[in-house]
């Protein structure tokens, strides 16, 4: 059972970037990896997490406690962090503000000047990122065991390299023209 179902939602729109559409991945659904080992479907789609992003901005919340583990943060309403409540992850969001700048994923520091990608971000408040490189993707994200989904526009469920799906760094911004 997911955490967040369709019809929970169906008073809600999604909000449509530039461009518009559909997502390609709309009935992908968004399932994030506990540090137990527990797989926990946080939305039964993609559609359903993009509205529950609409609901947030419509409601002037920029995170939702899912359930006891699993928190879903609303990052200018363009992308969402989907985060296990770990010691670590919720240092993460206690020191850090996570923002989309440009066509970047950047994590202010609350109370300094820094301005740090997610793997900077993350070994600041003690995480242990072994790999040679920053993280791209929800597949470093996964491979790296940070217990963090990052979902969007873009989301793809299962992406088989670093360069697909929701990305830390787009190629070209996601651009909305929020009106309400």
């Amino acid at each position: 059972m997911a955490l967040f179902t369709a019809s929970q939602f169906s008073s809600v729109s999604y909000d449509l970037p530039e461009g518009g559409g559909a997502p390609a991945n709309a009935n992908d659904s968004v399932t994030l990896q506990l540090s137990d080992g527990n797989l926990v479907t946080v939305c039964d789609t993609v559609s359903t997490a993009l509205k529950l992003l609409a609901y947030m901005r419509l409601n002037s919340q920029w995170q939702v406690l899912a359930s006891d583990d699993v928190t879903v943060v609303s990052i200018n309403a363009v992308k969402a962090l989907v985060l296990e409540n770990t010691i670590t992850n919720q240092k993460l969001l206690t020191q850090y503000l996570p923002t989309y700048i440009g066509d970047q994923l950047r994590f202010v520091h609350r109370t300094s000047s820094l301005v740090l990608s997610l793997t900077d971000a993350l070994k600041s408040v003690g995480f242990c990122h072994t790999g040679s490189l920053p993280f791209a993707n929800n597949l470093d994200l996964r491979l790296g065991s940070a217990h963090i989904q990052l979902v969007d526009w873009n989301y793809k469920a299962n992406p088989a390299t670093s360069s697909e799906g929701s990305l830390l760094s787009d190629s070209a911004p996601l651009r909305y023209g929020f009106t309400s």
